[in-house]
């Protein structure tokens, strides 16, 4: 089932999203952890990538000696960071769609 944020459109998405900063100082905060959240999950992700095609194409008996280990931590490292991915997308929508919400309520209680 779709919610209210979902429903927007581009240019009201981000009008959304600049009225939830602008409103106070903790949603400020809150969005500018979110924004980390998500450096943090694309530069793990490319990290991961890099890492992993590097393991890849190494020969066996060159200096960057590559073992199991250098597989299974690129791919843990790939998986982590697609997962906190999927994770601020959700929690991003889940925040502004409650803040959508909320603002309709209070001006309804307004009249």
């Amino acid at each position: 089932m779709k919610n209210k944020y979902q429903r927007l459109n581009r240019k009201e998405k981000k009008q959304v999203v600049k009225d939830y900063i602008n409103e106070s100082e903790k949603n400020k905060n809150y969005y500018s952890t979110l924004k980390r959240m998500f450096l943090f999950g694309l530069l793990g992700l490319i990290y991961g990538v890099v890492m992993m095609v590097i393991t890849f194409i190494t020969p066996e008996g060159s200096v960057w000696h590559t073992s199991n280990w250098d597989y299974i931590v690129n791919s843990i490292v790939i998986i982590f960071t697609v997962f906190i991915l999927v994770k601020h997308s959700s929690i991003k929508t889940a925040v502004l769609n409650n803040y959508l919400i909320n603002k309709k309520d209070n001006k309804s209680k307004k009249k």
